[in-house]
């Protein structure tokens, strides 16, 4: 299984823990490195930017 958690706040962060507790690849995504920081250890990658930025994401596509 692969997800992509975008916004590590309160929700996005249970979200990344539980599913690494089922072994899950996941991408965390946040604009916001505090955030980041608190989940780096339980996702497969941890990805600082801004989500909302079309240009941004096109680019990372």
């Amino acid at each position: 299984m692969h997800f992509a958690v975008i916004g590590i706040g309160v929700f996005g962060s249970a979200l990344a823990k539980k599913l690494s507790e089922e072994r899950a690849y996941i991408i965390a995504i946040d604009n916001d490195m505090e955030d980041i920081n608190q989940v780096k250890e339980y996702v497969s990658d941890a990805i600082c930017f801004d989500a909302t930025d079309q240009n941004l994401l096109e680019s990372k596509g």
